[in-house]
Order: C-alpha cells, then sequence, then structure tokens
C-alpha cells in the first residue's frame, strides 16, 4: 500500500528498490516508517510548512511613467479596459501600453499555512493507481477503492449474490460531507474564472457530496438499486449506517453498502479548519453529544 515493499507470487518479498527480502527484514525496516507516515501527523505537502502557500494579494500600482509589456494574444482578456493600448505584433504576441496613474493589480505570495497537522492516508498510498481513474476526485478514489476492498474481505461472491437480489433490494448509502474539494471536483470548478483554467464537464458531477454512493451503484456493484448520502459533518457515517439499517429493518432492502471518505486537505479549504481550534470542547460541533450544533 505504501510502496515499501512488493509481495511476490510465490510469497516472496522484494523491498522498494527490487531486492528480495526476507519477511523480518523488512518488517524491521520499514516499522517506524509506516509508525511516523500513517494517522494523523504533520500534512506531508510543503506547501503548508516552511514553503508556504500559494495566495495572491490585491496592490494598486501608481506608474509614473506608461508601461509597456509584451503578452500572447490569447492570454489577453477579451474586455480591455478602455485606457490600455494595445499593438499587434505578429499573429500570436500583442504590445500593450497602460498609461501612467493607478493600475490595480494581483501579486503573487506565499502565506503560512494555519492548520499543519491532520488524519491523512498513509505516504505513497494513491488509491486511483489501484483502478481506471480518470480526473477523479480522491474522495471518490478513496470510497472507490474502500468499496473493492470491503467486498474482497466480505467472503461474499458478490455477482452471485446480485443475481439471488432484486435490484430494489440493494441500496448504497455513501458520501462526502464537505464534498470534493480539490482541482478534479468543484474546488476546480469554483476557482476556474479566478485562475484562468477551464472548466470540465466532469468537475460539477463528480463534485457533489453523494456522488461516491451513485458511483459505486453504478460502476462497483453494477446495481440499478437505492442510491443516496445523509451529510452530516463528521457524524455523516453514522447518519448513512442508520439509513441502511433502517432500510434492512423495514424490508425494504437485503442488502446495504454504507461509508463515507472525505478528503478535505486542500489549500483552499484548510484554513476553515483553524478557527475550531480555538473553541473549547464543550462548543464544538459534536452531533451525538447534548450541545448538538
Amino acid at each position: 500500500m505504501m510502496r515499501l515493499a512488493d509481495a511476490q507470487a510465490d510469497g516472496a518479498w522484494h523491498d522498494a528498490d527490487g531486492h528480495p527480502i526476507d519477511a523480518a527484514t523488512l518488517v524491521e525496516r520499514t516499522r517506524q516508517r509506516v509508525l511516523d507516515h500513517t494517522l494523523i501527523r504533520r500534512i506531508e505537502d510543503p506547501r503548508f510548512n516552511a514553503e508556504g502557500l500559494p495566495a495572491n494579494r490585491r496592490a494598486t500600482l501608481a506608474l509614473d511613467a506608461p508601461l509597456t509589456f509584451r503578452v500572447r494574444r490569447r492570454q489577453l482578456p477579451d474586455d480591455l479596459p478602455p485606457t490600455w493600448q494595445v499593438r499587434e505584433i505578429d499573429r500570436r504576441n500583442m504590445e500593450v501600453t497602460v498609461p501612467a496613474g493607478e493600475m490595480d493589480v494581483m501579486l503573487p505570495e506565499t502565506r503560512p499555512a494555519q492548520v499543519r497537522a491532520a488524519g491523512q492516508l498513509p505516504s505513497g498510498f494513491e488509491p486511483s493507481r489501484f483502478y481506471r481513474s480518470v480526473h477523479h476526485p480522491r474522495g471518490l478514489s478513496m470510497a472507490i477503492f474502500a468499496a473493492s476492498d470491503c467486498l474482497g474481505d466480505s467472503g461474499l461472491t458478490w455477482d452471485e449474490l446480485r443475481d439471488r437480489l432484486d435490484p430494489d433490494q440493494v441500496a448504497v448509502y455513501a458520501g462526502n460531507s464537505i464534498g470534493q474539494l480539490d482541482d478534479e471536483g468543484w474546488g476546480g470548478l469554483l476557482k476556474s474564472f479566478v485562475s484562468g483554467k477551464r472548466a470540465t464537464s466532469k468537475q460539477m458531477p463528480l463534485g457533489y457530496g453523494q456522488m461516491p454512493a451513485d458511483f459505486l451503484n453504478a460502476y462497483v456493484l453494477g446495481s440499478v438499486g437505492g442510491t443516496g448520502a445523509a451529510l452530516g459533518a463528521c457524524a455523516s457515517f453514522l447518519y448513512n449506517l442508520r439509513l441502511g439499517v433502517d432500510d434492512i429493518r423495514a424490508g425494504r432492502r437485503r442488502v446495504v453498502m454504507v461509508g463515507t471518505s472525505d478528503a478535505p486537505i486542500t489549500r483552499k479549504s484548510s484554513r476553515a479548519f483553524a478557527p475550531w481550534a480555538r473553541l473549547p470542547m464543550t462548543t464544538a460541533c459534536a452531533p451525538w453529544m447534548p450541545w448538538n450544533c
């Protein structure tokens, strides 16, 4: 999973460099790394640490003299300020002259991350490597891997089980409480205008919080049964589990897959978690406690 070793068909082990290694030596060499690079730890993306998160700062430049620069034609805005003078250099390049005066700009900078530790997948583990993923958000990839692992460990042969059940006797309740906020989901869609990047047709549907349930039902289980998701912050799994239990008790379903997966460690959304660190535990969001949020 962490790409520290490979198991061979004959039961032997090879280390990350492809050299044969016995199981005891492998455990001894990798034990500390596994402990240090799993569960809650410092966020490993260097931008969250010394490097800093990329950001922009608004500024107003006072130009004492006209400013002239060259730019590719396709990089020019469609609607230019009326005071700009534009001259064509060739088919691809333009020359722009901005008159003296004030000019509003965005200056790139880096800012220290306010959140630097979080629960993360083991280092080196990329769920999207284990199936044919095409621009899938990370939260969706996590859900697909987990569902496949669940079926493999259940001891049940899904094809045989599906053949014995009516389609409407199967349901999937799974989702992301925070949605898909990386660039492959709503994160990329919402920032496309300000970043100058093109929005894709996949970002909108794949960004929905209930997309894991729909995707698992259609493409992993190959089912046409019920789907849905109850989104409730850190209690999302409990809410989805309650939906599944209620369906089985009421006789509406015979098999229900329940789960949740969130991947909120992005530079756009991580700042939202910083204020929670300053809340006392008695006022923090806890849907299962008397001070329900």
